[in-house]
């Protein structure tokens, strides 16, 4: 796909500004910075406009959004050089890494982490009465397992039934949905049980639906957690707290998936510092974008433990005390499975 194909938006770019990053540091800087945004105008597309117009502000690069429609396909735009930088969903992390599932043909691919995860939570809502209480109840009921074309949820919701000890031909049918509202008329409609999806905290249409139903939350507790890593190892356990919803009284631990900001292994080091540095370093800036930019921090480094971060990245964590002697071995570790130096 060529870069005529991914620019987005149409508008007039005013001219960079000069930024204070020496030009010698910047001589191998990319001219123009693509960045992925996801569809829809969603949460990525957030980020990626607050990352252009500070990376015009700050880095004096010129900054455009582009439009991506999946962590997959954001890793074969980082490698072929289209994009300079996008969010990576976890389960494509994984495999693009390594050379496994989709990208087995094409082998481990070039890519690395640049700054801390967007958390993805991936929860299953029901409603009182169901006699659903967990995962393990879910036997022959009719469930929404997944959303059409994500890899992610159908990926968290096996290793889930798995790990209760679930078979998929248990429950009485299990259905894709294109939009949230797809299986929010079914569980009103009494027509589906329970339905999974992912998506950041508090999910609006969810606090709607909490306001009008004794909606629940499927809890995992830690043993069933442990069971679901083993097969995921991108999944972390995270807590809704308690009346985030206001049917669900009680905390709920959930399986979530950390979403990364990923670039190629061989742009500048010097350029992903200094855009690290402008994030962390400018934040009060940075996260008057909005929320979605607010929930990045730089004390979550330690949330993407499948990828080897970047070497500029890492020298700005280690400025700023958030990066380890485990994180060190976690990134040696990373780095030989595909017998990188950095």
């Amino acid at each position: 796909m060529g870069l005529g194909m991914l620019i987005i938006g149409g508008g007039v770019h005013s001219a960079p500004k000069e930024s204070t990053v020496p030009a010698e540091v910047k001589k191998d800087w990319p001219k123009h910075a693509l960045v992925g945004a996801g569809t829809g105008g969603g949460g990525y597309s957030v980020v990626a406009t607050a990352l252009c117009k500070m990376i015009e502000e700050h880095l004096g690069v010129k900054a455009t959004p582009a439009d991506t429609s999946g962590g997959e396909e954001v890793v074969n735009l980082i490698k072929s050089g289209n994009l300079t930088i996008g969010p990576i969903t976890p389960e494509a992390a994984y495999d693009a890494y390594r050379g496994e599932g989709a990208f087995k043909k094409r082998g481990p691919m070039p890519i690395r982490a640049v700054f801390q995860a967007y958390m993805l939570p991936v929860a299953t809502i029901c409603f009182e009465g169901k006699g659903i209480k967990s995962y393990a109840d879910l036997k022959g009921k009719r469930v929404y397992g997944y959303a059409i074309g994500s890899p992610l949820t159908r990926r968290v919701f096996a290793a889930t039934l798995n790990a209760y000890g679930v078979k998929e031909a248990e429950l009485k049918m299990i259905a894709g949905f294109s939009r949230s509202s797809e299986y929010i008329d079914a569980l009103k409609a009494g027509s589906f049980d329970a339905a999974l999806d992912a998506s950041g905290t508090p999910k609006p249409v969810w606090s709607e639906l909490s306001r009008a139903h004794k909606m629940r939350i499927l809890s995992v507790d830690d043993a069933h957690m442990k069971k679901i890593q083993e097969a995921l190892p991108f999944i972390v356990p995270t807590t809704i707290p308690g009346r985030t919803y206001p049917s669900e009284p009680n905390d709920v631990q959930v399986a979530t998936a950390p979403v990364f900001w990923g670039c190629r292994d061989d742009l500048p080091d010097t350029f992903v510092y200094e855009l690290v540095k402008m994030i962390y370093g400018n934040y009060d800036e940075w996260k008057a974008f909005g929320r979605q930019c607010a929930d990045y921090r730089a004390e979550d480094v330690d949330k993407i433990n499948t990828t080897p971060y970047h070497a500029g990245a890492i020298k700005y964590y280690r400025e700023v005390s958030t990066w380890t002697q485990q994180l060190d071995e976690r990134q040696k570790n990373l780095l030989a499975i595909v017998k990188a130096s950095k």
